[in-house]
């Protein structure tokens, strides 16, 4: 089914006081050959008398969860990556309203965060089989934010921290270091989201663990950047990235950022200097 034919069964098919809206949702989506075959998929080759109940849900419920949300970047179609997962996996499904609320809430702190490091997938390929093909038009790189949120919207099962807590944990560190002067997109074009998956491996051990250990990380950040070290150098970030993942390191961030001097920091801690 086209897009064309689509846009007919919602003529057909919804009320006047859904219609439009969804006619004005889905033409962002009309690039996306996939998701317009995945709603069309229950009313291919059929008529209206044809019909039952059951045919309609699975389209509404698509239109839920993905063509009616609000997205925080223009071109919807960019996250492919994202509500691809949500139409055909049901825990993902149910999570990706919650992912799409926390992206609009991450770009009112820092907008690029949400649209930085989105590319063409090269595998793009829309197969019979579903082992043999990747739908999604766009992927993140690695170690973007982006990539993050993906990876929790995928399995969201290995946390001891519910994702509403887990999302406020990251909204909340985001906006400390915002609020400290902390450039969030030199930083994360560094590979801070190295430093973003240590601090969030402690969701998975202790409910209180992220917001102590998320405090340590940015008033570090702060010290070094105070007194004079770069703090967007990937070393800088690769050293925090060392500390956090030995426990027993972990109150050597405090000791850093509370009791050592420039001079102890520069020989003991092995941190650059701004040039």
């Amino acid at each position: 089914m086209n897009f064309e034919e689509l846009n007919e069964w919602v003529g057909i098919l919804l009320d006047k006081t859904k219609r439009e809206e969804v006619k004005t949702k889905l033409l962002k989506f009309k690039e996306d050959e996939w998701l317009i075959k995945q709603l069309g998929s229950k009313f291919e080759g059929k008529d209206l008398k044809n019909m039952g109940v059951e045919d309609f849900v699975p389209f509404i419920d698509t239109l839920e969860k993905v063509v009616l949300q609000d997205y925080p970047i223009e071109d919807v179609v960019q996250y492919s990556a994202l509500y691809s997962l949500a139409v055909n996996n049901i825990p993902a499904g149910n999570r990706f309203p919650r992912v799409l609320t926390h992206l609009n809430e991450v770009k009112n702190i820092e907008k690029s965060l949400v649209s930085s490091g989105i590319n063409k997938n090269p595998n793009f390929k829309i197969g019979s089989n579903s082992y043999d093909s990747d739908v999604r038009l766009y992927i993140f790189e690695e170690l973007s934010y982006l990539q993050k949120i993906r990876a929790i919207l995928e399995n969201s099962s290995d946390s001891f921290v519910e994702l509403p807590e887990r999302l406020t944990n990251f909204r909340t560190h985001l906006q400390d270091l915002k609020d400290k002067g902390i450039d969030l997109t030199r930083l994360f074009g560094c590979g801070y989201a190295r430093v973003f998956d240590k601090i969030d491996e402690y969701n998975r051990k202790d409910k209180l663990k992220f917001p102590e250990v998320s405090t340590q990380v940015i008033e570090l950040l702060k010290k070094l950047d105070t007194e004079g070290f770069d703090i967007y150098h990937k070393s800088s970030i690769s050293g925090i990235v060392e500390r956090l993942g030995d426990s027993s390191q972990i109150k050597g961030l405090s000791m850093i950022s509370g009791y050592m001097s420039r001079e102890a920091i520069m020989y003991m801690s092995g941190f650059h200097l701004k040039e």
